[in-house]
């Protein structure tokens, strides 16, 4: 099952700070940072969703995209987390 690809940490993290930079009310960052920790969270919670409840039906070759597309989304989350906290970090 074909899905959008994380373009890696490195483009997570330069998304974050040109998006922070960008957004000077903090509303707008916010919005922002909700709406790029959902969209891999939605991509995650797909595929488990469809491998719990119908994983049999789907072919090895297929199970096994969806489970590698399900680790790229929860990979992209975790690169957004910790860039979010390496920035507040820094501030301290």
């Amino acid at each position: 099952m074909p899905g959008a690809r994380s373009a890696g940490p490195d483009a997570t993290l330069g998304c974050v700070t040109e998006s922070a930079r960008d957004f000077s009310d903090a509303r707008g960052f916010a919005r922002m940072i909700v709406h790029d920790l959902r969209t891999p969270l939605t991509v995650a919670m797909s595929h488990a969703e469809l491998l719990a409840e119908a994983g049999e039906e789907f072919d090895a070759h297929t199970r096994a995209e969806m489970a590698r597309e399900l680790l790229a989304s929860v990979q992209r989350l975790n690169d957004i987390v910790d860039s979010l906290a390496a920035r507040a970090f820094e501030k301290l």
